[in-house]
Order: C-alpha cells, then structure tokens, then sequence
C-alpha cells in the first residue's frame, strides 16, 4: 500500500487530468490475513491486497464515478475518461452536492506494527491455541481469525484532503459439546496481542459443556443479562435507525407523529450514553468517511437522550444543518461491574452470550425478533444454575435499552459486518415467546 505522500501524489496527478467543474479521487487500500478453523484443525488460510483507485467527476447538477485497481498511468486515465463519460451522459441529478469541501481532518495513529506484520504462520499460532483449548475440553470448536491494514486517501478540487491508515483484527470462536451444549467468544481491536485467543476459546468450550442438555424454560418476561456480544447486536439496529432523512421522513422510530424527529428527547435509560469518537483508545478509526465528512467525536444518545442524528450532505443542505458521519468508532459507555458482579446480583433471570438471526419486524416501534444462541443460562440466587434451550424472542430495543440498570465495563467485539464496543448489561424485562431447536 502506498503511504501518506505516495497516496495523495498520485491522486493529485490524477485529479489533474480531470476536465470538469469539480472533482473527488481517492484510493483505498488493504492488506489481509484469514485463518478458518474447523472439527479442531485448521481448514483454510488466505491472504490477500488490492488497492483501488476512484474518480468522480463533477459538473453542473451531474457526476460520474468510477474505479480501478490498475494504478498505472494508463490506468488511471482510463478511470478518469470512464468517469467524465458518465458524466456527460447522466441526466441532473436532484440531490447533487458536488465534491466535498476542505475540511480540517485531525490525524489519528491507528495502526499497530503486530496487525501490520500479521502473518499466515501467526494466525495457525492463533487458531492452534483456540484448538488447543477445545481438545483439552473435551469439545470440538470453529472459528476464524482475520487480520486487515487498510489505508484510505481523499482529495478534491475544493480542497479535501486526507489519509488515514489502520489497523484491525477480529477473533471468533464457536464451542460444541457432546451432550449437544454451545457456547461462543470473540474479540476485536487494532492490535493483536489484545487477542487473546487461547483464554476465548477456553472461554466457548467452558460455556459449551456448562451448557449441555439444556432445560426448556416456560417462555414469558424474565430479567436477562446480556453479554457483550447480545448487547452489541441490540445496538447496531438503534445505530443503523440514526438517519436524519428516514426519521424526518416518518420512517423511522425516531420519527416524531406531526413530523420532524425525536433528537433532544429522553428515550432510553439514564445510563446509556454511546458516542462515536475516531480517536478514542477503546476504538481507533478512520476520522472522515466516504463523503468526506470529519468522523467528529459525537454523543448519539447521552443519559437516555436522543442527543443527535447522522445527516449526509445533501439532508444537512436541505435542513439547514451541518453533515453529520455515520455512526461509527461506536463506543456504548458502561459501568463499573464485572460480568460476575452482575449475575452475582441477580435472583432470577437469564443470562444470554448472544443472538442468532436477529431482524427488524418493525421499524416504527424499532421491533426485532430472533434467537438465543451459544451458551444460555438461567439465574437463581445469584449464580448459574443450569442451562437453558434457546428461545424465541420479539422485543422493542427502545423498551430494552429503557431498562438497562446495571453494567460492566465495556468490550470490543464483531457485530453487523464491522464492531462495536459493549459492556454487559441487566435488562429489568424482557420477553421470550417460544422455546427453539437450536442449538
């Protein structure tokens, strides 16, 4: 991958041989390291890089994009002569906004030298300890290990510019036992000796023979406590509803009645406050997205507050607003309680690892159904008392992230194609409706 003076140079260059009104180039590149592992062997590893060049043309109320991976001369003015092809030919478009504007991008130190250098020989060290860790308990496991540096370059006529570069690593492993119990772990971060493969996986096997012959449970409202990973696929829906347009639309839960949306209003409990913040420790990223709008750090809900929605370009220019970046680096704050703690303090209730085939059944009442999965237990007296079969759920995340009255600390963990950082939490209610097969 070129770095920060090799990138923006030769996006210069390219933008020089755009003929037109205005014009955005950038190049983004990536380099990877997949290690699968499966029946406790390992059954694949791979490795691969690209980088990819973009051109978009602007022009009047038109524009023209395109992209290539041949970064020769003749190359990129191909891609440039595909780009002002399209243009030309394109009707006006009603929702144009042109190139992006100069901005100040602050520069975040997002990448770790241990993903840089992730080999394939360090992710069989890695999926060899998960391995380990299941044959010593007697389980058989899967999972994967997947390592990335990608770099991302932006430039404009109007004065854009930008790179960033990171670093990103992700662990995942499924348990299963004997007696037909399961369980489940996983981690991400941008450096690889925060992973800490071994202990997840010992972690799945243990949740995998502490959860064999499950008990059906009577479906109906329980207190559950949610692990890291069920927290983190709760919010990712909320996170996905945050645009400004589908709620000032009237198609959101965030959408008020008479019009407008729901931004200033408390919803939630008091003590869920989720922020994106490119720079923080917790979770390092790419400080401006595709639009080439600054990923500023910005609370999404503060204390139980609707605090802000994600404008794009053309929503901000038609609302009189500033754009906002989508919602990403999302870090939900969380408390001071161990997961321990939590159960420790619990009577009775549930205690979910995650959810399986979660979806939307209604986006007004922000309405989702789906399955528990790898490792479900019930609480009593303040401790595991045995396992429990999955079941069916249908809830309101809005209604459950109101009841949340107790934390941990919060972790990094994969959810919807990218990654969230999540603590544990207590949720006073929530509603099981039927018992599943699944295992």
């Amino acid at each position: 991958m070129m770095d920060r003076d090799q990138a923006i140079e030769f996006l210069k260059k390219t933008g020089d041989l755009v003929k037109a009104d205005g014009w955005c180039v950038s190049l983004g590149g990536s380099r990877s390291v997949r290690t699968r592992f499966a029946n406790n062997g390992i059954r694949q590893s791979e490795s691969g890089a690209d980088e990819v060049l973009r051109v978009a043309a602007y022009d009047g109320k038109r524009s023209g994009e395109t992209s290539t991976n041949d970064l020769s001369d003749s190359g990129a003015a191909a891609a440039v002569r595909t780009a002002l092809d399209l243009m030309k030919a394109g009707a006006e478009d009603p929702e144009y906004v042109g190139p992006p504007p100069a901005a100040e991008v602050p520069a975040v130190e997002a990448a770790f030298e241990s993903v840089e250098k992730f080999s394939a020989d360090d992710g069989a060290a890695m999926a060899g300890a998960a391995i380990k860790a299941f044959r010593g308990a007697g389980v058989t496991g899967a999972g994967a290990v997947e390592a990335e540096t990608s770099s991302k370059a932006m430039l404009s006529n109007l004065g854009f510019a930008a790179f960033h570069k990171g670093t990103l690593i992700s662990f995942s492993a499924s348990a299963r036992s004997e007696k037909g119990g399961a369980g489940w772990a996983g981690r991400a971060s941008n450096q690889a000796e925060t992973v800490k493969a071994g202990a997840l996986a010992a972690t799945a096997a243990e949740k995998a023979v502490s959860s064999g012959a499950p008990k059906p449970l009577v479906p109906g409202d329980y207190t559950v406590v949610l692990e890291p990973q069920a927290t983190a696929e709760l919010l990712a829906f909320v996170l996905f509803m945050l645009d400004a347009r589908s709620a000032d639309e009237g198609r959101s839960f965030f959408s008020k009645k008479k019009g407008g949306n729901r931004a200033g209003e408390k919803i939630f409990a008091p003590g869920l406050t989720v922020n994106s913040d490119a720079q923080s420790v917790v979770f390092l990223g790419r400080p401006f997205d595709d639009e080439g709008v600054v990923q500023a750090k910005t609370p999404w809900i503060d204390k139980g507050v609707l605090s802000n929605l994600y404008y794009t370009r053309f929503w901000a220019k038609k609302s009189g607003r500033k754009p906002t970046a989508r919602p990403e680096n999302v870090l939900m704050k969380g408390g001071g309680a161990l997961l321990e703690d939590i159960v420790k303090a619990t009577d009775r209730g549930i205690l979910v690892t995650r959810f399986w085939y979660t979806n939307i059944t209604d986006p007004r009442t922000l309405s989702v159904t789906g399955v528990t999965r790898d490792g479900t237990f019930f609480i009593s007296g303040g401790k595991l008392s045995n396992a429990v079969a999955n079941m069916r759920f249908n809830v309101s995340i809005p209604e459950v992230l109101s009841q949340i009255d107790m934390m941990s600390g919060p972790q990094r963990v994969p959810a919807m194609g990218g990654t969230i950082a999540c603590p544990s939490v207590r949720v006073k209610e929530f509603r099981f409706t039927s018992v599943s097969e699944a295992i």
